[in-house]
């Protein structure tokens, strides 16, 4: 027998003018509020029953933003558990990218009661910062997570759908003049690893990115942008806003594009199964070369010495 919801009956009227007794139930609501519903379709008692022990348990508890978020992704919490159970990512800079965004979520919303908040209310409040597109993006993204967070701790509120804001950065289709002219000014031998994890290296003045070349006969790249989300110093305890952020960039090769890179391969007895990296890196103006057999890389976004 359901314990949370009680039966009753009522006489109603319909348009018509017909009177007819209905089945409805009620239950206090997280905030003591008796709330009344119908038993839909319900004619008999044993129907309406049946209908009220089949219903999940309503929300018995109501929490402010800050109290269902203050645990999320920090490691060890049972968060931070699920996610790496789930397969989601729980690497350390994640971890302290999320939590990030989460302080500024708290900082403005804590102390509501998520199940008061509204859409219009989080996206009025993007729109008046001064932040680009896709802050405001990833900011909506992990208001997402605290909603589903509210679930998971007994709290019954429905997950917000969010428009999305445009990204303020346009997306290139192939590489710039300056990026080609300094790529192929190189020789072959530029390209010579001894070795899985040595580099070659030689000073260019491009802007710093990442160039991914998964099969030499591939005629597209994926190039990704080296982005810091804090241009100025910061401690080393802060080092989370000076971090590199990624972002993919798809490139079509030009005439002449694929065979530099096919001649590279060639020269150092590359197959198929290669993957090659071209990493400038912001400081040291460094154009680094590693090549991995067999396995794609996924070092790209790691500071290299």
């Amino acid at each position: 027998m359901a314990v949370y919801y009680h039966l009753f009956k009522k006489t109603v009227t319909l348009k018509s003018g017909k009177q007819i007794k209905k089945w409805y139930y009620w239950y206090y609501s997280s905030d003591k509020t008796q709330v009344r519903k119908s038993c839909k379709g319900c004619v008999s008692k044993a129907e309406a029953q049946a209908y009220i022990d089949s219903l999940p348990p309503p929300a018995v508890c109501s929490a402010t933003v800050s109290r269902i978020a203050k645990d999320m992704y920090i490691p060890g919490s049972v968060h931070y558990e699920r996610r790496r159970q789930f397969g989601k990512s729980i690497s350390p800079r994640t971890m302290l990218d999320c939590r990030a965004y989460v302080k500024y979520i708290i900082d403005v919303f804590g102390d509501r009661r998520i199940e008061d908040l509204r859409v219009s209310e989080i996206q009025q409040y993007l729109l008046n910062c001064n932040k680009s597109g896709s802050w405001k993006n990833r900011y909506q993204e992990i208001f997402c997570e605290i909603y589903d967070e509210a679930v998971w701790q007994g709290i019954s509120v429905s997950k917000p759908t969010f428009i999305k804001f445009k990204r303020n950065s346009k997306r290139q289709s192939v590489l710039s003049t300056e990026e080609y002219s300094q790529i192929s000014s190189t020789t072959p031998e530029t390209f010579r690893i001894p070795g899985y994890v040595e580099y070659e290296s030689f000073c260019t003045h491009i802007k710093p990115l990442a160039l991914e070349l998964i099969e030499k006969n591939r005629t597209e790249l994926n190039l990704n942008h080296d982005k810091t989300q804090n241009e100025e110093p910061v401690k080393k305890s802060e080092a989370v806003q000076n971090e590199r952020i990624f972002t993919d960039r798809n490139l079509d090769l030009l005439q002449g594009q694929l065979e530099l890179f096919e001649n590279a391969a060639e020269y150092n007895s590359v197959q198929h199964d290669f993957c090659l990296l071209i990493l400038l890196q912001k400081n040291q103006n460094l154009l680094r070369l590693p090549l991995i057999r067999n396995q794609p890389f996924h070092t790209a976004d790691k500071e290299l010495s």
